[in-house]
């Protein structure tokens, strides 16, 4: 069997896998009991429609009064909370959602069904439209199949939301940077997120798209207050309590748990939590900003998708996340096969091949739920388990090593375009005649396949 053929197999495999694996998410996700992370946006924005303050909590006997609900979520919100997910986030649930709690439930699942098809159709069509069919069936089995999109699917997550917003700026970077500001606007719908991949785009000089960002974003923020009859004062100070208790949680309290990829967490589990951990997390935190933006800066044309996982992995090292969020992995994952499948020969190939079955296992494993395979009864103490912990820090090690992977393959991928440029046009000075480079900008000189090269 060539290896096309086996290629179109494992594809296969994956994907019937995958099918699987999102009917389940589709089938918890209209649990009476699940698509909990959708709920409290969900109330937050029928409060906002009613002209409440969508902010402050309320029970559900007096939410349902004052926003004349059909039916309450039946998931367990809390009545002293509300919600931490930005305005721009409760208008977008505004607009898409009706009176109805199960409606609400099977719109969202029907919207992040539709996302979980566009993710990979504007990456191809963004990055990797080079690939051959073989290998664009195997990437889209191992998509399908991702942990992170089950779980996400099945808690009414927003992640795969924010993920299709921001790909789709940088698909409208280069011919439309009004319009990928308004997308980036957009995207605010979780702000955090938003805030730390922002810089990219200072980074390559696309002011326009965050002045158009910048302005959309201003424009809903004026119509997400003026349609309250609550002051803006009250709802800003609400929604400033929502944050500091989050914060509060996240770092030192009762929040951090399984599956959690940010940085804190590891040196909470170091060194103990509590605001030297906090310190030193944001600290990092700012390195690895300032490491990302100078190796992405300066970048032309469409974005480079090794830019792109950079800081993608960035964002999942840097805030709070859950293995839902691994979903922001398929970027650099599908990078790194273009890597090992450009190889110019076989021990190459399985150099760059390596850290693609590392990051297999962070795809497809929650680190909670590999230790209840082991240890089945031990539900009631996972939070103190040695071994659980050992587990999940190996996990959230790994996102910060493969940042720096990816951080350094695009430095490097940028010397060598750089270089390539320069030989380019000396050669062009010369003798007029062009060399002919690799996708990943290396001359065929230097051993690229010419199959695989374009004419520059």
């Amino acid at each position: 069997m060539t290896g096309e053929r086996w290629t179109w197999l494992a594809g296969a495999v994956l994907m019937a896998f995958g099918v699987f694996s999102i009917a389940v998410g589709a089938r918890n996700a209209l649990r009476p009991e699940q698509s909990q992370d959708l709920a409290p946006v969900y109330k937050a924005a029928r409060l906002w429609w009613a002209g409440a303050n969508p902010y402050e909590p309320v029970d559900s006997a007096s939410w349902q009064v004052e926003t004349g609900a059909v039916d309450v979520p039946d998931v367990p919100t809390g009545p002293d909370r509300s919600t931490i997910y930005s305005p721009i986030a409760v208008v977008n649930v505004a607009a898409i959602t009706g009176p109805s709690w199960v409606t609400a439930k099977r719109i969202w699942l029907a919207l992040n069904l539709l996302l979980a098809l566009y993710v990979p159709w504007v990456m191809r069509r963004l990055w990797f439209r080079h690939w051959p069919a073989a290998l664009t069936w195997l990437a889209a089995g191992l998509w399908t199949g991702s942990m992170g999109l089950r779980i996400g699917l099945g808690n009414g997550q927003h992640a795969l939301l924010w993920l299709s917003l921001m790909l789709t700026a940088c698909a409208l970077v280069a011919s439309w940077p009004r319009m990928a500001g308004v997308v980036l606007a957009l995207s605010g719908h979780k702000f955090n997120l938003t805030a730390i991949v922002a810089p990219y785009f200072l980074a390559r000089r696309a002011v326009l798209v965050l002045i158009s960002a910048g302005i959309a974003t201003a424009v809903a923020l004026v119509v997400f207050l003026a349609s309250s009859h609550v002051p803006a004062a009250a709802i800003a100070g609400s929604y400033v309590r929502e944050c500091s208790w989050l914060f509060g949680q996240s770092h030192g309290g009762t929040l951090p748990g399984h599956g959690i990829t940010d940085l804190y967490s590891i040196l909470a589990g170091l060194i103990g939590g509590g605001r030297t951990a906090s310190a030193l997390s944001f600290g990092l935190a700012a390195v690895g900003l300032g490491v990302t933006y100078l190796a992405t800066k300066g970048a032309d044309g469409a974005p480079r998708d090794v830019d792109i996982a950079a800081w993608l992995l960035l964002v999942l090292w840097t805030t709070y996340h859950r293995s839902y969020d691994t979903i922001l992995l398929v970027v650099p994952f599908a990078a790194l096969i273009d890597r090992a499948w450009r190889a110019a020969d076989v021990r190459l190939m399985w150099r760059r091949a390596w850290p693609l079955a590392a990051l297999a296992v962070m795809w497809y494993v929650d680190p909670s739920k590999l230790y209840l395979l082991v240890h089945p009864t031990a539900l009631d103490r996972m939070p103190d388990s040695g071994g659980l912990i050992v587990l999940e820090t190996v996990y959230r090690i790994g996102v910060l090593m493969f940042w720096a992977y990816l951080v350094a393959l695009a430095l490097g991928e940028r010397g060598s375009a750089h270089e390539a440029r320069v030989v380019q046009a000396s050669r062009a000075g010369s003798d007029k005649t062009a060399g002919v480079v690799c996708a990943d900008g290396q001359l065929l000189r230097f051993g690229c396949a010419a199959s695989r090269g374009v004419t520059a």
